[in-house]
């Protein structure tokens, strides 16, 4: 009986070292695009394109981020494809990173809690699925909730230094 528990674990272990990228390469390249996104709106090199002091207007940091990662995201998993040696489909790992985006500069346009929630989203599935072997699909839009929170947390900081 110890035998099996000791292997299940053993297997656990290998498996949540393999779930580390996953984890780590999105909320990286997502908070340096982030952090990008709001230098270039402190600038005003991406200026926003709502009325002043309204509602959208508020919110713009947010979604200009989130288009920013839209694109640094694609390539980021383009390159994490390619280094894996096209083990899976490229247009389903893309299309779920991409559907997660989408859903997010939804969800994060509700007053307060829409970042939030996405950031317990991230961190129920970093924790969970991690442990399974993950089709291309579900693995992107993993990658999409991280990229998305890594975005998110970037702007926060940098809006955060002023």
């Amino acid at each position: 009986m110890e035998e099996v528990d000791a292997s299940r674990v053993v297997e656990l272990e290998k498996r949540s070292k393999k779930s580390l990228p996953h984890v780590v390469i999105p909320s990286l390249v997502g908070a340096v695009t982030g952090m990008i996104a709001q230098l270039l709106i402190d600038s005003e090199h991406l200026p926003s394109p709502w009325r002043l002091d309204g509602y959208l207007d508020s919110i713009w940091n947010m979604h200009a981020a989130l288009f920013c990662v839209a694109v640094t995201g694609s390539l980021a998993m383009l390159v994490f494809w390619q280094y894996k040696g096209k083990q899976f489909s490229l247009t389903e790992f893309i299309m779920g990173g991409l559907s997660m985006i989408v859903f997010a500069s939804l969800i994060s346009s509700m007053r307060g809690c829409g970042a939030f929630l996405l950031l317990l989203l991230w961190f129920f599935s970093s924790a969970s699925w991690g442990r399974y072997e993950l089709p291309p699909f579900r693995l992107g839009v993993w990658w999409g909730m991280g990229l998305v929170v890594g975005a998110l947390s970037g702007v926060l900081a940098m809006d955060l230094r002023t």
